[in-house]
């Protein structure tokens, strides 16, 4: 082909590309879960820099403001600010004080009244005891208290509070995820349920071996590195039921022993264990020919604080609804929450599309808030909104671009509700912070732009509690129970 019609092919290819392009959506098309679309030329061609926080003096900046609030706050008796801080927890108008039955909680606790505890749900963010163990030693070294609250008898991840293993012949049930399984929304208010079998088998292309079990046990021991607290409990209670026959369980540790035969019973069981000393290593054991269901087992100290910190995989937080009521609510009243925490939003996300979709998410999730306040109608709540996210747009790794929407939106609903907000997208930097985060040295997210690294959720951990000790002080002011300096 010679020069000449080279030239007037690419050029007819370029006028069809361009015209294409100019009739093409702007936003692109959806075809088989991904988005296809032309890139303007002004992005082609930019030389915009991509914005880079320096998240270290960010951080900074936040924990100054919120000291600077704490000061304000002692001097003047008023949290009024000519501009609205980021770092400040964030209530309805209808409802500025939403928190006030946890407070009163933490008040009385304080005064070496009661005990206070949280539970925190939440996504994948809060794994291995993230963000809630840096609060739950925080507030056990403050208000007294010790253990780690709740644990299921089977785990998917380690803990930074406290070592656990278990025999294998455990399967563990969700509400979440793709591992639900049981009947009637049986999974209690961990929303996991955890059975063991007699009988493991395992094949190879030529080798079926089977090996029994005489019964489901699992291990806990103190963590090198963790908060002290964790390890400092004397009271083992252990939630289960539906056993079709009698279950002997059992505890070791430290040399001692101690059991309870419990009858069949397909009702929700809490067996409870008083350690004459605080071990060094739990072993814990059930023991019968039928396994029971096993919905939780919590380690704690009683007249102290406990937060439970139950990570749920993949869970957008509108699953509350699967659960069975009653045995939730009745193990809702045997925990007696002061406060839940929510954390979710992240892994809705890629998904949605549209501001109706996005309505649609929030509405699901008021109704499963709503469902909790029903069980706990005298528990305060408080939903931490999603992170910032990136995904890569016009080969640049940016804000999802419903987030910020998607963020009014929960925010929207938890005041409605009377609940209190804290920003997370907006206490990172906003708009495409995550890529500096991920760029930090150390860094303080990981590559796929969606999860903290350990130190980044240490990080988003302190100033989340320094917000709520803020306004815990200025509870004790409003209500008279500490007097100005």
């Amino acid at each position: 082909m010679k020069p000449p019609k080279v030239l007037l092919f690419i050029s007819v290819c370029l006028a069809l590309l361009g015209l294409i392009a100019f009739a093409f959506p702007k936003d692109g098309i959806d075809l088989w879960g991904k988005n296809y679309r032309f890139i303007p030329l002004s992005e082609i061609f930019s030389t915009e820099k991509p914005v880079v926080i320096d998240v270290e003096a960010l951080l900074k900046a936040r924990e100054d403001s919120l000291k600077a609030s704490m000061n304000a706050l002692k001097a003047e008796d008023s949290l009024k600010q000519s501009i609205p801080n980021p770092m400040h927890l964030q209530y309805g108008k209808e409802t500025p004080n939403g928190l006030d039955n946890f407070f009163d909680a933490l008040y009385k606790r304080q005064q070496g009244i009661g005990s206070v505890r949280i539970i925190h749900y939440g996504d994948s963010q809060i794994e291995e005891d993230r963000i809630t163990g840096y609060v739950r030693a925080k507030l056990q070294a403050k208000f007294g208290g010790g253990g780690v609250g709740l644990l299921s008898a089977s785990n998917i991840t380690s803990s930074y509070g406290i070592n656990q293993s278990f025999s294998e012949n455990w399967t563990r049930y969700t509400a979440f995820g793709n591992t639900s399984g049981s009947i009637d929304g049986r999974y209690g208010a961990m929303a996991i349920m955890c059975k063991y079998s007699l009988a493991v088998t395992d094949s190879t292309d030529t080798v079926v071996v089977q090996r029994t079990f005489r019964s489901g046990s699992l291990t806990l021991s103190r963590r090198a590195g963790a908060a002290a607290s964790n390890a400092n409990y004397n009271t083992v209670r252990i939630f289960m039921g539906h056993n079709k026959d009698s279950v002997t369980v059992k505890i070791s540790y430290n040399g001692l022993t101690d059991k309870q035969v419990v009858p069949p019973n397909e009702s929700l069981q809490i067996i409870t264990f008083q350690l004459s000393a605080v071990p060094n290593q739990l072993r814990i054991t059930f023991d019968g020919f039928r396994t029971p269901e096993v919905y939780g087992i919590s380690l704690e100290r009683p007249n102290g604080v406990l937060v439970d910190n139950i990570p749920m995989r993949g869970c957008s937080g509108t699953i509350f609804y699967k659960l069975n009521y009653l045995l939730t609510n009745q193990m809702y009243q045997a925990l007696d929450p002061n406060l839940f925490i929510l954390q979710y939003g992240g892994n809705v996300m890629p998904y949605l599309q549209s501001e109706k979709e996005v309505t649609r998410f929030v509405e699901g999730f008021k109704s499963n808030i709503s469902r909790i306040k029903n069980m706990c109608p005298n528990a305060s709540f408080l939903v931490i909104g999603p992170a910032d996210m990136s995904k890569k747009i016009a080969g640049k790794m940016q804000t999802y671009p419903i987030l910020p929407f998607v963020r009014d939106e929960l925010k929207r609903v938890v005041q409605e509700l009377g609940g209190a907000y804290f920003d997370m997208y907006e206490v990172m930097g906003g708009k495409n912070s995550m890529p500096s985060w991920v760029d930090s040295n150390p860094p303080l997210a990981a590559k796929d732009y969606i999860h903290f690294s350990p130190r980044g959720a240490s990080k988003i951990a302190e100033l989340f509690y320094e917000a709520l000790m803020l306004d815990y002080e200025a509870y004790l002011i409003r209500t008279g129970k500490k007097k100005q300096k």
